[in-house]
This record gives C-alpha cells, sequence and structure tokens, in this order.
C-alpha cells in the first residue's frame, strides 16, 4: 500500500493531462468499461448456425451392432470417462472422401491421449463394411450404420461431435470447422479425465481412478469409506453407479470378444479387468468366470488362429484388400484346428472377397 498510493498521486495529474502513463500493476482508467464489454460479449447467445456452447448435453445414442470393427459398445454412455469423436456422414452423397480422411487424421493424432472415434453412417447402406475397407482400409475404429435417435441430435451432415468425459458435446460443427479447436477440447477433457469432476476430493479422486487407472475397486473402496454429507449423498450415490456400469461395460466387451473368437484381444483388456476389480469379491469372480474359456486346453489353437488373422488384417490396413489376403485367409480357415472359434474369420473372408473385388 505505501509503494501504490504514491504512484496513484504521481500519476493522476498526467491523465488529467493526457498522458494514460501507468505501471503494470494499475489498470488503466477504462478497463473496467472494456471487461464489461467482453463479459457481456462472451455471455451473449451464439448466432444461428455457431457450435452450442462447450458443455452442452448430448443424448445417449444407442449404438446399433458395427459393420465394421466392432467393440461390443450398446450406447454412447459406456464411452463415459473417455472423449469420443463421433462423426456423422453419409458415405456416397455427402464430402465423403474428405471427411473420412480429416477422422482418420484426428484419430492418428489424439488416440494417443486415449480420444475414441466412431463413424457412423446416418442411412442404412448395403455393402458399408466392403465400400468403407476398399477406400479407407486405415479406418481402425468402429463404423456402424443406421438413423440415430432421436435425430435432432445431428441436424446436418457431415457432422462432427466431440463428446467428453462426462458425456456433454465439448464442441460440435461440420468437420471443416472444428479442426483448429479440437486439439485444444481433447486435451481439456484429458486434463479433466486425469483429474477427476465432483463436488467434493473424494468423489473426484474416486472418478480419476475409475477413468484414467481402470481402478473399480479402489474407487469403489474410497467412496465407501467415508459417509458422505447430506448435500453430497445424491452425487456420491450417482457416482457409485457409475462404477457398476463401468464393470458391466467392460465385462460386455470382454464377453464380446470371447464370442466372436478375438481371444488376444480379449485376454489384454480381461486381465485389466480383472486388475482393476482386485479386492471387489463378487465383480472379480465374475470377470474370472469370462475368461475361463481362455484356460481351456484348446485355447493356444484359438489364440494361434486369433494371430494368425491378425496379421493378414495388419497387412490388410497398411496397403488394401488384395486377391492374395483372401488366399491366404482361406488356407488359415482350411488349416484351422476343430473346436477353434471360425465364425469371425469366415465373415472377414467374405469382407475381404468383396472389398477385393470393388477395390479393382
Amino acid at each position: 500500500m505505501r509503494t501504490l498510493v504514491p504512484k496513484l498521486v504521481k500519476q493522476a495529474p498526467q491523465w488529467k493531462r493526457g498522458r494514460p502513463r501507468y505501471s503494470g500493476r494499475l489498470m488503466p482508467p477504462r478497463a473496467p468499461l472494456l471487461q464489461a464489454l467482453l463479459v457481456a460479449l462472451l455471455c451473449s447467445p451464439p448466432l444461428p448456425g455457431q457450435d452450442r456452447p462447450r458443455g452442452a448435453p448430448f443424448p445417449d445414442l444407442l449404438i446399433p451392432e458395427a459393420a465394421l470393427n466392432g467393440d461390443g459398445a450398446a450406447s454412447l454412455s459406456e464411452f463415459r470417462g473417455r472423449p469420443m469423436l463421433l462423426v456423422f456422414i453419409d458415405v456416397g452423397r455427402d464430402r465423403d472422401e474428405e471427411t473420412i480422411l480429416r477422422a482418420l487424421k484426428w484419430h492418428r493424432q489424439f488416440s494417443r491421449h486415449g480420444m475414441g472415434c466412431l463413424l457412423w453412417q446416418t442411412r442404412p447402406t448395403a455393402g458399408l463394411a466392403s465400400v468403407v475397407l476398399a477406400r479407407w482400409p486405415g479406418v481402425t475404429f468402429p463404423v456402424v450404420a443406421a438413423t440415430p435417435e432421436p435425430a435432432a441430435a445431428v441436424p446436418d451432415r457431415p457432422h462432427a461431435v466431440l463428446v467428453g468425459v462426462r458425456g456433454r458435446a465439448a464442441l460440435r460443427g461440420p468437420p471443416d470447422s472444428i479442426g483448429k479447436r479440437l486439439s485444444s477440447a481433447v486435451l481439456t477433457e484429458v486434463s479433466q479425465r486425469r483429474s477427476g469432476w465432483g463436488t467434493t476430493a473424494r468423489i473426484r479422486s474416486a472418478r480419476s481412478l475409475l477413468y484414467s487407472r481402470g481402478g473399480l475397486a479402489r474407487s469403489r473402496q474410497i467412496l465407501l469409506g467415508r459417509e458422505p454429507l447430506p448435500e453430497h449423498r445424491d452425487e456420491h450415490a450417482r457416482c457409485l453407479r457409475e462404477i457398476d456400469e463401468r464393470f458391466t461395460a467392460l465385462l460386455r466387451r470382454v464377453r464380446f470378444h470371447v464370442d466372436r473368437g478375438r481371444w488376444g484381444r480379449a485376454a489384454v483388456e480381461g486381465g485389466a479387468l480383472v486388475q482393476g476389480v482386485k479386492g471387489w469379491e463378487t465383480s472379480e469372480d465374475v470377470a474370472l468366470e469370462a475368461l475361463r474359456p481362455l484356460g481351456a486346453n484348446a485355447a493356444r489353437h484359438q489364440l494361434r488362429l486369433d494371430g494368425k488373422i491378425s496379421h493378414i488384417m495388419e497387412a490388410v490396413r497398411s496397403r488394401g484388400p488384395r486377391p492374395r489376403d483372401v488366399a491366404a485367409l482361406q488356407r488359415i480357415l482350411q488349416d484351422a484346428p476343430a473346436g477353434t472359434v471360425t465364425d469371425r474369420g469366415h465373415r472377414l473372408l467374405d469382407l475381404l472377397r468383396t472389398a477385393s473385388e470393388r477395390d479393382k
């Protein structure tokens, strides 16, 4: 205060003489007016055609069975705790080439930060999987085809929505207009995922463990370790439900991979799930039961078959489908030992055959 008063006294005459010179710790005399104008501009409602404000709730869309690269997800809420980029498009009618190439670029750029991607064909189309595999073989994220419900969630096409970790639309708009803002939006959501969110430090810590580290049992122990205050009981109960829903979604995904014969991926995700629920007796037993087929004597044959199929698909992803890929996969399926699950292999065989003929 002793240093501030002399500066005010010394600078007052200079303001009157029209020379507004001030130090870095003092605001210019017109700053409050400028601040008021800036706040009014930022708080004003968006103009028609602008993106919705950050944090607008996004509907929990039901996800149909994927036409390509399915992972067993049944609804958008199963991805809570992870930023998800939804790209809605109509292949063959929209600017599909540039839109899907943008989606591929964003997926390669931000998947290492934990962002997922989903390509949504808004008009049911026959042979969608072969079209995507032939034209864009690098698409490794799920591709679904159905009319979104509610349809108002997607006003125009092509349209992209970044659904944040809390199930809210962090960013949305035409794909050619959100690219410059996508990086900051994804990093903001990833930061919130690591730190957690909630009204109390206990709830924030539980959500951070749940979504960023997979510690389902540990996050549950944190919440049950102390009785919440009355004003925090609703969110406390909501966070406990999120733990149960998270376990159900991960367990469904593991069972999906086991049933489809993707035992390599089932072993990785199932092992992480068992580690995450260690100490949560009932859930740990259920997770181990889902992985029981992987411990059978014939499991090594299924894992070997899954590895061979994955090796062929990696080559297809890098250069596109070729007739020699069809022949190689056909030989692998013919030599598969009895008792192995070959349904996925035969579906991929039909898909590769159609895509390679379309690519000619």
